[in-house]
């Protein structure tokens, strides 16, 4: 029977002494509370931002509504202008008619005279 190919063991560390594990452990733990430092001033200005997001959503919703209330209102003043515009039309049509009847009228010699009421 034909042996597995041995597999090379990893070399033996030595020992270190304990005052410098203990030293290195300590460089380790600074590191490590100085990235949870770093992670809860980033998880920080994600919330801030995420804040920032919402607040500015909120404000783009009311732009919105309020463009949305300014383009009705052009619209009811652009109507109500070309109503006033067609009345102004009527009330001159009007009186041009009126002009022109009592023209034809005085052209005819018809006299038109409002009788005096007596009480």
């Amino acid at each position: 029977m034909a042996r597995p190919p041995a597999v090379p063991r990893p070399p033996k560390q030595e020992m270190l002494p304990a005052g410098e594990l203990l030293g290195f452990l300590r460089q380790r733990d600074e590191q490590l509370a100085e990235a949870q430092r770093a992670l809860q001033a980033a998880a920080l200005e994600l919330g801030q931002a995420r804040a920032e997001i919402a607040r500015r959503q909120i404000i783009d919703g009311q732009l919105q509504a309020v463009s949305a209330g300014r383009d009705e209102v052009r619209r009811q003043n652009t109507r109500l202008r070309l109503q006033r515009a067609v009345l102004i039309t009527v009330v001159i049509l009007l009186i041009l008619a009126l002009v022109g009847f009592f023209v034809i009228l005085e052209l005819q010699g018809v006299s038109l005279s409002i009788p005096n009421r007596s009480p």
